[in-house]
């Protein structure tokens, strides 16, 4: 019994097929003429993913060109610190924040109406 579960990055976009139980997946970009960075990430995503799950990938339907640029960005191995990691406050800091330079900005503003009533 055969399986297929295809997913696709939008509208004439490449599309990803599971075939059989979950354990190998490939790619059908028969259709795909034009492509730019966002292909490599989708697909450097989808190797890391299918790494953690083991299964296995088959990228003969892939452009020659990106098979290369992937081949390419998994030959070296990543330096440490290289990837910018972002961290986000937590929310009622940063309602916190943004209600102190409200306040701030409110007396600037304020100063700035008493300075120009007073000029005249």
């Amino acid at each position: 019994m055969e399986n297929r579960e295809r997913t696709s990055l939008g509208r004439g976009g490449p599309r990803a097929t599971r075939i059989g139980l979950g354990r190998r997946l490939v790619f059908e970009t028969r259709g795909l003429t034009d492509w730019d960075s966002t292909l490599l990430t989708f697909l450097l995503k989808i190797r890391e993913y299918a790494g953690q799950k083991q299964v296995q990938i088959r990228d003969e339907g892939l452009p020659q060109g990106a098979r290369r640029l992937i081949d390419l960005a998994l030959a070296v191995p990543e330096r440490k610190g290289a990837r910018k990691e972002t961290k986000r406050d937590p929310f009622l800091v940063r309602i916190g924040e943004e209600g102190l330079r409200f306040f701030q900005s409110a007396g600037e503003m304020v100063g700035f109406i008493g300075e120009a009533a007073l000029s005249f």
